[in-house]
């Protein structure tokens, strides 16, 4: 998790700068949004920054929500279930969870945590369906975020920097189920365990950098992971 100091659309300029580099080659990404207001902003300013270029396709950034037409849906699920599928990036909502499913996604970023633990892990379960591979999730959290919202009691308490309290097992706690073990896939864990790698096998660190946002964006107590360090 990372904590972003306003609530603003540049805080994707990591996922313009890694589109604008990699194009078609940008591994599979999901971007749930708590607020719709957040995705309509966040998605005028990415199409806004990325340019279709001569000779491609179909965009490769996408929207899906409760109000997007029926063909528009069943034509980006067509093509998402297609490992050559040309859609890199979904903003999407809730909407795009249970009984979806989609070929080679490898991350999952929510803006704004989750309202359960439930819409956690199936939306996170979107990534890494089709073979096991390692993906890989990450929560921007934002001023106020869960103000006005149904947020649960444990996502309320997993959305705060509880000091050497592993957030994967807040989650586990709704399941009756603990990991005993710190996880170098927690934020916090990371403090004594060292830098977690967001990269996935036969990427470069420099492909990997699409959940590495600048530090600048970020409160001065958020470790962001970087890819490019080692343990």
């Amino acid at each position: 998790m990372v904590t972003v100091k306003e609530r603003s659309p540049t805080n994707f300029q990591f996922i313009i700068d890694f589109l604008r580099s990699k194009r078609e080659e940008t591994p599979r990404t999901l971007i749930y949004f708590a607020s719709h207001s957040d995705l309509v902003e966040a998605f005028s300013y990415i199409t806004l920054h990325v340019v279709q270029e001569a000779g491609d396709s179909k965009p490769m950034v996408s929207m899906y929500h409760s109000v997007t037409a029926e063909e528009i849906k069943s034509a980006l699920i067509k093509d998402m279930k297609d490992f050559n599928g040309y859609t890199r990036l979904i903003l999407c909502t809730s909407s795009l969870s249970m009984g979806v499913d989609m070929a080679d996604v490898k991350y999952v970023i929510h803006y704004g945590v989750p309202c359960t633990t439930d819409d956690f892990l199936q939306e996170t379960g979107r990534a890494g369906r089709e073979d096991g591979s390692k993906c890989h999730s990450l929560v921007i959290n934002y001023p106020h975020s869960v103000s006005g919202r149904p947020v649960s009691k444990t996502m309320r308490k997993f959305n705060k920097r509880v000091l050497k309290t592993c957030r994967r097992n807040i989650i586990l706690s709704d399941y009756n189920q603990k990991d005993v073990k710190q996880n170098p896939c927690c934020d916090i864990c990371t403090e004594v365990l060292g830098p977690y790698d967001f990269s996935i096998p036969g990427e470069t660190s420099a492909q990997s950098s699409v959940t590495s946002p600048s530090r600048s964006a970020y409160s001065a107590d958020t470790e962001i992971p970087d890819p490019s360090s080692s343990d």
